[in-house]
């Protein structure tokens, strides 16, 4: 079995791989603490934009405690 010396070159032949989904879904409760209840119920979607994991998204909600509806946009990095 032949040693390395601290001179010898060492090729790796790999390739480091990275999996980001193309779409990611998110589903989120606020909850109300002083009431014990739920506050804020929302949806959202994101795609992806970039090569690097980079998603634009957008999502809507329902405010329970004030009876109104929410949107968003979101950029994830």
């Amino acid at each position: 079995m032949n040693k390395l010396d601290k001179s010898d070159k060492v090729e790796l032949n790999q390739y480091n791989i990275q999996a980001y989904k193309p779409v990611i879904r998110t589903v989120s409760i606020k909850p109300d603490i002083n009431d014990k209840g739920v506050k804020q119920v929302n949806f959202s979607i994101s795609k992806k934009i970039t090569k690097d994991g980079q998603y634009l998204g957008v999502g809507v909600g329902y405010d329970i405690k004030d009876k109104r509806a929410l949107l968003n946009i979101s950029y994830s990095w």
